[in-house]
């Protein structure tokens, strides 16, 4: 059973992550309109660290694998910053809590695009957890201010956000899966992070805004969040790394159940950062909010367990 504490550690890390995020983008750059930038800027800018160290450790980024997969792996490194884009912008409107609930869409997207790109067949419980896990995205979105007047809204900006989010997140996971299944995993993972790094070159050549990001990088002021932004990337990394050691014992639906109850972990952060360290972070903890936020994580987490069933 040592798999079953390495595939809980990976959303449980992941959770800490999407916490740090929120910190990043409302305290240590509250004063700066432009805090969406210089995260994805921060973000975007790992690849430029992290294809030297791929080449460190004898990786040759031409070897086994083809023009074309190349491409498609550099598409893959673009397409996740694009999702991580869409996200921050969510993120930066709304709790933690409830924008990384909706990307438990994400493998809703997945078996859509394997239906239509890969041919993969959907079986009646597939689209029942389809449903299920919609209903859960629906209920966490409901304004429940709205719902006390008896009114029905849904934060419709939030939805085209992590949707858009969650597409693109999906999309590079697909293509990702067919490349590596036939190349080096290391030429892969290079190609993927020199696409990401030119993401963040794309946005800085159209954009002054992030021109502007990259200088202030160099400023001493602004150490401690190149310091937090690694920090939060090692933590990523690491939850990876575990919920990939834990496929290797367990079927890959199994870990997938489990990696579902990631919105646990992040509601559960939020509830103890806001009482015990609201400085750090601060959701809406009040009863109606934690009802609405465990009724739909629930809704969720079931309809994940139908899907991978």
């Amino acid at each position: 059973m040592h798999w079953f504490w390495f595939a809980l550690a990976a959303p449980a890390l992941f959770a800490l992550s999407n916490q740090i995020d929120k910190f990043l983008l409302h305290h240590k750059v509250e004063k700066d309109t432009h805090s969406v930038a210089r995260l994805i800027i921060y973000s975007s800018f790992i690849g430029m660290i992290a294809t030297p160290i791929i080449l460190l450790f004898g990786v040759e980024p031409f070897a086994g694998i083809s023009g074309l997969q190349i491409a498609i792996m550099t598409l893959v490194g673009i397409f996740g910053m694009t999702s991580l884009w869409f996200y921050f912008h969510a993120l930066e409107k709304d709790d933690a809590s409830i924008v990384t609930t909706l990307y438990q869409t994400i493998p809703v997207i997945q078996l859509i695009l394997g239906y239509f790109f890969l041919s993969e067949q959907l079986s009646r419980m597939q689209l029942v957890g389809f449903f299920v896990i919609l209903i859960g995205a629906v209920l966490i979105l409901l304004d429940t201010t709205a719902l006390r007047a008896k009114k029905i809204q849904i934060k419709k900006g939030i939805i085209f956000m992590m949707l858009a989010s969650s597409v693109m997140y999906a999309l590079s996971s697909l293509l990702y899966k067919w490349v590596v299944i036939d190349s080096v995993f290391g030429a892969a993972m290079f190609w993927e992070y020199i696409g990401a790094t030119l993401f963040g070159l794309a946005l800085c050549a159209v954009s002054p805004v992030y021109r502007r990001e990259v200088r202030a990088i160099f400023r001493v002021e602004n150490h401690t969040l190149l310091l937090f932004n690694f920090f939060n990337e090692l933590l990523t990394v690491i939850g990876m790394l575990s919920i990939r050691y834990a496929s290797i014992f367990v079927p890959v639906a199994l870990a997938t159940i489990i990696g579902g109850i990631q919105p646990v972990f992040v509601v559960l952060y939020g509830w103890i950062f806001t009482k015990f360290a609201p400085k750090f972070i601060t959701e809406n903890i009040t009863r109606d909010h934690m009802i609405q936020k465990a009724a739909a994580v629930v809704v969720i987490i079931i309809g994940i367990v139908i899907i991978s069933v």
